[in-house]
């Protein structure tokens, strides 16, 4: 049952972020004040968010880390998504990623090491509910 509310989740705000702006979708982000989930709380709700993000055609990174976020923010959790750039391959290409955190645990966004290429560009914390 989680696994099917975790999809629907993920193809919720997949939709989300091909319909809107950046502006509305980063007002949407930035609300999610509260004090950081426990790590096995984050490490389960990243891994339902991660496996139910399969089943969700075009599933991005941002969209994963709003997925989570909503989720932790339910639960009465404070969290941060944050995005960051590489080098991607040739000369003029960069590659953008968004991760979540809580507290000192990423969320969603490390499932392969992949945060070690990236430099955070911004952060987008929580406002309040």
């Amino acid at each position: 049952m989680a696994l099917l509310k975790y999809t629907a989740l993920n193809l919720y705000f997949r939709s989300y972020i091909g319909s809107f702006t950046f502006a509305s979708i980063k007002q949407k982000i930035s609300s999610s004040d509260g004090p950081p989930a426990p790590p096995e709380l984050a490490r389960w709700v990243g891994r339902l968010v991660t496996v139910s993000a399969r089943y969700v055609p075009h599933s991005t990174c941002l969209s994963r880390a709003m997925a989570a976020q909503f989720v932790l923010k339910r639960k009465g959790y404070g969290s941060t998504v944050c995005i960051g750039v590489a080098n991607g391959d040739g000369p003029d290409a960069m590659l953008a990623h968004a991760w979540l955190i809580s507290g000192d645990s990423v969320v969603v966004g490390n499932e392969n090491n992949e945060l070690e290429k990236f430099k955070l560009l911004t952060q987008m914390k929580g406002r309040g509910r």
